[in-house]
């Protein structure tokens, strides 16, 4: 019995249960239960338990071994996916076109898609849209995505998803027209609309508007200097109601300085706090100028280096 034993665990270490420990005393429990009554002739009791002891054996280093198969599978790291590759923004993203021929018409190209806003109550046939198919009222706005725009000289061809939407002729700086006629403008220049980052150290140049100034040093903070006030093509500046709001006249010759006023940017955004009351912000929309809340432009005195 003894080498039959034996060879029982030599069996068993040449299978995947070889991990498991039939020792001593497992030899000892299985002789138990098969020489208990010597006095009694064979028992198929005996065998049927020593079997069941096996069985439980064998059962409990199965369960061991799934048992680690899983935990070793569920700590191995997953593959890493590859990053996806972003495709470069085309030349017009992040630029607003506004109607002239049209003032009711605009488009705008925005996270890679392009949003056509129409007023159906003007008379123009705009490219985009079947003169039968427009509205009698309301104003309409169109969405399409997946844009790609390729460039010919002063030609734009603007692709949705492979196809095509319509036309663009670069006329002037920021003037655009359609395949029927209809002008657009810009308010940045078409090399510039990638790379518009408003900066501190853009005001140390300073910003010219009608005859007036205003620029920052480390010395002085923020200086403003206005030869007059009033109306210019139709609109105050916000630096004209600043200082008619601090009691200055249309005939004045202004120059104030604000030695303690603070300069944040924000992507293309200025925000200047004058003082604990007073704040003035801005928009840079080409790469010499910015834009107050009233739409005024003010041009940069020097071209950065």
């Amino acid at each position: 019995m003894g080498n039959e034993l034996n060879n029982l665990k030599e069996a068993m270490d040449e299978t995947v249960f070889e991990q498991a420990k039939f020792d001593s005393t497992s030899k000892q429990a299985v002789r138990e239960v098969l020489y208990s009554r010597k006095e009694k002739p064979f028992s198929a009791f005996a065998v049927v338990a020593a079997a069941t002891l096996v069985l439980a054996i064998l059962l409990g280093t199965t369960t061991w071994l799934q048992a680690t198969l899983t935990s070793e599978q569920a700590t191995v790291p997953e593959e890493e996916t590859a990053a996806s590759t972003l495709e470069e923004a085309h030349i017009l993203e992040g630029m607003i076109f506004r109607g002239h021929t049209n003032s009711g018409d605009s488009f705008h190209f925005i996270d890679g898609n392009l949003v056509i806003v129409t007023d159906p109550t003007m008379s123009a046939v705009r490219p985009w849209i079947n003169p039968e198919d427009m509205a009698t009222e309301g104003v309409s706005e169109v969405t399409y995505t997946d844009i790609d725009v390729e460039r010919d000289e002063s030609l734009f061809v603007i692709y949705s998803a492979g196809e095509l939407i319509f036309e663009l002729i670069q006329t002037g700086p920021r003037l655009y027209e359609d395949s029927e006629g209809n002008v657009f403008s810009t308010d940045q220049y078409i090399e510039e609309a990638e790379f518009l980052v408003a900066r501190v150290e853009d005001f140390e140049y300073g910003f010219q508007i009608d005859g007036g100034q205003i620029f920052g040093n480390n010395a002085k903070g923020i200086i403003i200097y206005m030869g007059n006030l009033g109306m210019r093509d139709g609109n105050l500046s916000v630096l004209d109601e600043f200082l008619l709001e601090q009691g200055y006249n249309s005939t004045d010759s202004i120059y104030l300085e604000f030695p303690k006023a603070q300069i944040t940017v924000e992507n293309t955004k200025y925000f200047i706090q004058l003082n604990d009351e007073d704040s003035l912000e801005f928009e840079k929309v080409g790469k010499r100028i910015i834009k107050d809340a009233n739409g005024r432009e003010y041009y940069l005195n020097q071209m950065p280096e």
